[in-house]
């Protein structure tokens, strides 16, 4: 027969007959010590066996306390099984004691005692609930303290999916201040969870969850998070809610991004330059062959006349045009050696390089030149010309192919720290969107490749166009 307190203890010992009782001291309403006097006051209990079980009284004068009041054994928790049944029958075995006469037991001297023994517990107690309400204080300040200064959002809802706590990293996240949302239903800002982190089962209650989600931030922007959950228990350990810590992932997500786009346009840019690479090879083989080839061929058949015949008037005939075959010639490898790599660039520098180039293509393509330059030292790395000549040659080159433009302004300037290039047409134009969508697919090949260069030479790229205004190209490059 169990009892939850010493008075029910002592009602039950009333209206039956036991063999023997079991009790702890500390128990509301009567404790232990009580108990045992009440039960040794009666002369119909007198005999019944007492002992004592406790983890809370456990000292030498609490034991010496619980004898004087008529206690047969003074066990202190833990106590294994085995010695617990021993114990009972040990007691229920032996012959029943003589007991002191209750007026006895009951002294002053006891009573002062048992008091005494009273007061040292509440005292303990007092002090001991004193310290783990610093210590929760403590605690309480602590959580608090993190909760304001951890970088990630930190909610708490209740089984409803009301929100009950909200830190300053959530309001900067979110958007959303804390007395705006505490009290209402997490749906009603745009922060309810998915169904996976509503219904916990039993393998889940230890376990905490994560994963990633897009949530829409007060302003409508959208956030991208990563939420890891736990489930919150009352006081019968049942779940009564949830907490979650948001970790704000939106600027990792858009450098992820901007990596695979840049690793596209790369891996594009890298067939591109290997197709054009190959092209650029068949050209210059089918000039060698078809041009030079030729060009020397005639330029020996004109020689070789030349030493046949006798006549002074032929003979010289026969070497102008010998001598014009080889001049044209001339002209082709030069135009070749400039098309790989302008020799101008190294022996003058960029500036008498890029004036060359530009005028060459101007008169080729029957434009009105512009061409304006600041004084430029020759302190750059030659990777750096060579970016810039490069982005000014194809610049010229899609203005030929593509603009239908009259003129072009190219000018470049020095600040001391950086050059920039601008060549600017008055053609046709373009649809930028539809531009900057084919250099993330390939299409823009020239737009592409001219970005690139500027970025792999530590440089920017923009471009500016629009239909019947014309194009606005600048590049920048450290010097």
């Amino acid at each position: 027969m169990e009892a939850r307190d010493g008075v029910e203890a002592l009602t039950v010992l009333e209206g039956m007959d036991v063999d023997l009782v079991i009790s702890d001291i500390l128990m509301p309403k009567m404790d232990g010590y009580r108990l045992c006097a009440e039960v040794r006051g009666q002369a119909r209990l007198n005999h019944v066996p007492f002992v004592f079980h406790t983890n809370t009284y456990t000292s030498p004068s609490d034991e010496r306390l619980a004898l004087k009041l008529g206690a047969d054994r003074f066990l202190r928790r833990p106590v294994s099984p085995g010695h617990l049944v021993e114990t009972v029958r040990e007691l229920l075995n032996a012959p029943v004691p003589a007991r002191d006469a209750i007026e006895q037991r009951e002294s002053l001297g006891v009573t002062a005692e048992y008091t005494q023994r009273l007061v040292e517990k509440l005292e303990e107690k007092n002090h001991e609930l004193h310290v783990r309400t610093a210590e929760a204080r403590g605690a309480g300040e602590k959580l608090r303290a993190l909760k304001l200064a951890a970088p990630v959002a930190i909610v708490s809802f209740d089984a409803e999916g009301i929100v009950r706590t909200w830190n300053r990293a959530a309001e900067r996240i979110f958007g959303w201040m804390a007395e705006e949302v505490i009290g209402r239903h997490a749906g009603e800002v745009g922060m309810d969870l998915p169904s996976e982190f509503t219904g916990w089962s039993e393998e889940d209650l230890e376990a905490n969850r994560t994963m990633a989600l897009t949530r829409r931030r007060r302003d409508g922007s959208e956030a991208h998070l990563e939420v890891s959950t736990a489930p919150l228990h009352d006081e019968e350990g049942m779940v009564a809610g949830s907490m979650a810590v948001f970790a704000d992932i939106t600027e990792r997500k858009k450098a992820e991004e901007a990596l695979e786009k840049a690793k596209a346009r790369m891996e594009t840019l890298s067939r591109q330059l290997l197709a054009t690479g190959e092209a650029e090879l068949r050209r210059i083989a089918r000039e060698l062959h078809d041009e030079i080839g030729q060009g020397l061929t005639a330029a020996k058949i004109e020689v070789e006349a030349a030493r046949r015949t006798n006549d002074p008037a032929a003979l010289a005939l026969r070497l102008d045009d010998a001598q014009a075959v080889i001049e044209q010639l001339l002209h082709l490898v030069r135009t070749l050696s400039l098309d790989l790599r302008p020799a101008s660039l190294d022996e003058l520098g960029l500036v008498a390089a890029l004036r060359t180039h530009v005028h060459a293509q101007a008169v080729r393509g029957d434009l009105m030149l512009q061409f304006d330059t600041d004084e430029i030292p020759r302190s750059a790395k030659p990777e750096v010309e060579i970016a810039c000549f490069r982005v000014a040659q194809e610049a010229m080159t899609n203005i030929i192919r593509h603009a239908q433009a009259n003129s072009v302004v190219i000018a470049l300037r020095y600040n001391g720290a950086e050059a920039w290039l601008t060549v600017q047409d008055d053609g046709v134009g373009f649809d930028m969107a539809e531009a900057t969508a084919g250099t993330d697919v390939g299409t823009s090949f020239g737009l592409l490749s001219m970005r690139e260069r500027a970025q792999l030479a530590g440089g920017r790229f923009y471009c500016t166009s629009s239909s019947g205004l014309g194009t606005k190209i600048e590049a920048y490059f450290p010097w």
